[in-house]
């Protein structure tokens, strides 16, 4: 991944039978014009989702958030976690925000993700899942 001015590692811990698609999700994009400068990745932590009593699919290691605070999670048009997705290209863009149709979106999807952008209720731009309930299919 890039950091925005070196390429960086790190380790995120997810269920085993996603990791190879993970990584080749992030394989793709570690070239040329795919890079995404990442701050922040976080895959595997026990919690619930946010506003409910459930556990989220992070809590099963299916799932992961890139750049949280530049790619909130919309409920009722209020962010409720991070502060702002404002993609390039724009007025005031982040090089950190996840746009629709960019390579992140399409290298993530191509191995079975669901993206959070893409639902119909709530919004969660950072959010990647491979639980069928978020329109993953790489848990199978």
């Amino acid at each position: 991944v890039w950091d925005g001015s070196r390429s960086v590692s790190k380790s995120i811990t997810v269920q085993k039978c996603i990791k190879d698609n993970v990584a080749g999700a992030f394989s793709a994009l570690s070239s040329g014009s795919n890079s995404l400068p990442i701050k922040s990745v976080s895959g595997y932590t026990f919690r619930s989702v946010v506003g409910a009593r459930v556990l989220s699919v992070h809590a099963f290691g299916l799932a992961i958030d890139i750049n949280p605070e530049e790619n909130c999670f919309l409920v009722n048009g209020k962010c409720v976690v991070g502060s702002f997705w404002k993609p390039c290209p724009g007025n005031g863009c982040s090089e950190f925000s996840i746009p629709r149709g960019s390579p992140i979106v399409n290298s993530f999807k191509s191995k079975g993700f669901g993206w959070g952008g893409d639902w119909n209720s709530k919004k969660d731009y950072m959010h990647f899942s491979c639980a069928s309930n978020e329109q993953g299919t790489c848990s199978k």
